[in-house]
Parts: C-alpha cells; sequence; structure tokens
C-alpha cells in the first residue's frame, strides 16, 4: 500500500506541475474545444507519466567505492518478536486515511450518478430527437444533460426551451459527461489534492462557453438568450456528475459570450507541456549497471544484497605443483545495496551459512578454485527459486551448489507493510585447494 501512496503522491505533484501553467497561459481563452483537450489530457497525462519508468544500462567500467554490505544469515528466531519490533504504524494509518476519504467522495459519486438515473426513469420521455432522449419531469430541477438524455422540468417543457435544448444538445453532441465522470473517477483517488477540484471546476466551465457559444452559432440573440439563463440562475437543484443549464458561473459566461475570439497562434503556448512531461519522465529514469564483459548479467539497485560469503577448503594428500590448480577468473565486482527495501530482512529457520558450509562437498578430482557467486530468490512462501550462478568457476562446482541451494531449509519471507514480499539474495562461495607434502 505504501508503494501505492508513493505513486499517489508523484501523481499530486505532475497535476500541479503540469495544471498551474494551463491557468496562466490558456484559461481565459476563446478555443474551448481545445482547451478542454489540454484538461482532459493533463488529468490522464498526470497518472500515466509516474507509471513511465525508463530504464538506462550503464557499463560499469570501475568498481564503486562503497564497499558492499554483507548481510548474514540468521538464526532461526521468533518471527511475531521480528515483526513487532520493524513494522512501523504510520504506513497503516496513512492507508487508513487515504481509504476512507476516496471511499467518502466514491460514495457521493455513486449517489449522485444513481440520483441522475432515479430522476431519468422517473420522468416522461416526450420525445427522441436526433438521438437524444428529452426527459420532462414533475421536480422544479434545472435543465441538465447526462449521456444522451436531456431533462428539464415541466415548466421550462411547456414554456419556451428552444435555446435549452440547444445548449443541453451541444453539451451531448460534445461529450460532456464522459469527460466530467472520468474526471470524478480521478478525483476519487486524488480526493486530497486541491488541484484536481480546481482543474474540474475549470473544466465544467469550459463545458458552459462551449455550450453557450453553440446556441449563439445556431442563430440565437445573445441578450434575450442572456435574459433566460439569467432568469434560471437561481434556486434550482443541479446534479455534480451532470451537465446543467443551471451554473454558479453566470458572471463569466455572459462576459465569455462578450469576449472576441483569441487569435489561434496563442494554441502554441500548450508547447509547455513538452518539456513539463520530459522532465516529469527523466526524473522516473533509473540506472542499472552493467558488468563490463559480461553480456546480459547484471545486478539493479536497490534489488538484492550479499549474504555472509562461504569458504570451503579441501586439502589433497597428493602433491600437485601449481600449474595443475586452475584458478577462476578474477572476480568482477558486485553491486549490491545497504539494505533491501523491506520493513523486515529474511532469514532461514536454519543457520543457513552453517547449513551450506556443512553440505558443501568439494569433490576430489576438481582442480578449480575461486569464487561462485549465486542468486537466488525467497519468495513470499519462503520457498527458494530462480537460483543463478552469476559468477561461475567451473560447471561442475556450479551445479553443485545450484543443486545444494534448492534444498534449501524454508526461510521467513522479507515483510514490506506487513505483507511477505519476494527478494533476490546472492551468496558468494569460495573454493581453495590446499595440498599437503
Amino acid at each position: 500500500m505504501l508503494s501505492f501512496l508513493l505513486y499517489e503522491s508523484k501523481v499530486a505533484l505532475s497535476l500541479l506541475v503540469l495544471y498551474l501553467p494551463f491557468r496562466f497561459f490558456l484559461k481565459k481563452e476563446t478555443f474551448h474545444r481545445f482547451n478542454r483537450a489540454v484538461l482532459v489530457g493533463t488529468a490522464i497525462l498526470s497518472f500515466l507519466i509516474p507509471l513511465c519508468i525508463i530504464t538506462i544500462h550503464k557499463p560499469m567500467v570501475a568498481p564503486p567505492v562503497v564497499e558492499p554490505s554483507i548481510i548474514p544469515a540468521l538464526p532461526n528466531q521468533d518471527s511475531a518478536v521480528l515483526e513487532q519490533a520493524y513494522e512501523p504504524w504510520w504506513p497503516k494509518a496513512l492507508a487508513m486515511i487515504f481509504l476512507t476519504g476516496a471511499s467518502s467522495v466514491l460514495l457521493r459519486l455513486l449517489i449522485s450518478t444513481l440520483s441522475i438515473i432515479k430522476l431519468i426513469r422517473q420522468g416522461e420521455c416526450v420525445r427522441e430527437d436526433d438521438g437524444f432522449r428529452i426527459i420532462v419531469s414533475n421536480r422544479d430541477i434545472a435543465p441538465l444533460s447526462w449521456m444522451n438524455c436531456i431533462v428539464l422540468s415541466r415548466d421550462d417543457w411547456e414554456t419556451s426551451n428552444e435555446y435549452i435544448l440547444t445548449h443541453e444538445k451541444a453539451h451531448i453532441r460534445f461529450n460532456h459527461s464522459v469527460e466530467l465522470l472520468l474526471v470524478d473517477m480521478m478525483s476519487v483517488l486524488q480526493w486530497f489534492n486541491p488541484v484536481i477540484w480546481m482543474l474540474r471546476v475549470d473544466l465544467q466551465e469550459i463545458h458552459e462557453y462551449e455550450a453557450d457559444n453553440a446556441v449563439l452559432l445556431s442563430g440565437a440573440n445573445r441578450n434575450e438568450y442572456q435574459t433566460i439563463i439569467m432568469r434560471r440562475a437561481v434556486g434550482k437543484k443541479g446534479y455534480s456528475v451532470a451537465s446543467s443549464f443551471n451554473h454558479s458561473i453566470l458572471r463569466s459566461r455572459i462576459t465569455m459570450m462578450h469576449q472576441s475570439k483569441s487569435p489561434v497562434i496563442r494554441k502554441l503556448r500548450v508547447l509547455y507541456l513538452l518539456p513539463l512531461v520530459c522532465l516529469g519522465i527523466s526524473l522516473q529514469a533509473r540506472t542499472v549497471y552493467v558488468q563490463s564483459g559480461r553480456e546480459g548479467v547484471f545486478i539493479e539497485e536497490k534489488s538484492e544484497a550479499i549474504l555472509q560469503e562461504i569458504v570451503v577448503v579441501r586439502y589433497d594428500e597428493r602433491s600437485a605443483s601449481h600449474e595443475e590448480i586452475r584458478h577462476g577468473a578474477n572476480l568482477e565486482p558486485v553491486l549490491a545495496t545497504d539494505a533491501l527495501d523491506v520493513d523486515t530482512m529474511p532469514y532461514c529457520t536454519e543457520y543457513f551459512a552453517f547449513w551450506l558450509n556443512e553440505r558443501l562437498l568439494y569433490p576430489k578430482e576438481c582442480m578449480y578454485e575461486g569464487t561462485v557467486w549465486v542468486r537466488f530468490t525467497v519468495g513470499t512462501d519462503g520457498q527458494v527459486s530462480d537460483i543463478k550462478v552469476i559468477h561461475s568457476i567451473c560447471e561442475e562446482l556450479d551445479d553443485i551448489v545450484v543443486k545444494l541451494i534448492s534444498k534449501s531449509p524454508t526461510w521467513v519471507p522479507a515483510k514490506k507493510e506487513g505483507n511477505p514480499v519476494a527478494v533476490q539474495l546472492i551468496q558468494p562461495i569460495e573454493f581453495h585447494i590446499r595440498t599437503i607434502g
């Protein structure tokens, strides 16, 4: 859950960075459809940018100065005691606060949507016109549109309603209710972020500007139309997920109707999005170091740790010359981090270093010595899997190590936010031959 909350914080930051320039550069312009696309695109991009993680593979020319951490395998301990000692309380508190807020906003959205559906079902469908359903309600409500339905009160239907219908049809034609529903769903996840609510208000304003403009383009008298919207501006109930004729931004709507058209060249101001999006994606980039000379073998930062090294010595009674002993290649640097991104480390139910040392057999006929490095995964069930040799001496010793680790005792898995998580560990095993005589 903590990872999801981190993602949500990145979304909130992206929304802030992408939305504020819109307020300064585009909000007061008259190209309404373009501004709609910018606002909806801003909201969608803000949720996508934190997911765009670019991985850069970088050759590791020289080993880092920092020593890799050695994380010893722990002997059997009481897992309940360890969990109590290392499991912090604040991630659960944050998760509870987030879920409470999100649930409240979602509940309000569902209630508003169900209220509109109920209103449509209880009303009288008086006409279907160009794919639009016109619903007349006996309730005293402001004219509204939702999906392909236009809902009018009985009074509005029986009096002059030509301008009202043109206005609401414009809302449906431009899919305004779909856009509002999309932003409302995003608001559930970003309920704590004032930017998403500001964006929603701006989007709803643009919807009204665009519908008003459609009425004027149909040949309506501007003064007569303004008189109608002012008469209906007070005292009628609206619905948050619907496009309502009765909107609180009356002064802004009238001002926009009198405003001259913005020069098309000002649309180029939207180019501010390009550097901001590129910056957001670049901040998500991560570097993976690839060891030079070993293609395809790399260890990601913050993904694995090195266990205590095991040393296996074989004493050979034969008189063997130095030339007979074949030394493994010089060990290339292995990158590891000081700690895994977990709350509690995994540990073996037996002392893993001792368990390995006790069972490793050094074949008498093998004349190779050096260090074998093995990577393996401790899963959420405590079982060892994905065993892979990342630095080899010879095939014979590699096979012995892999087969033995595959029979490892059960581990107590690592935990993050109280949940078991799979992690990768690296086990170095050094083989030495000592001759007698």
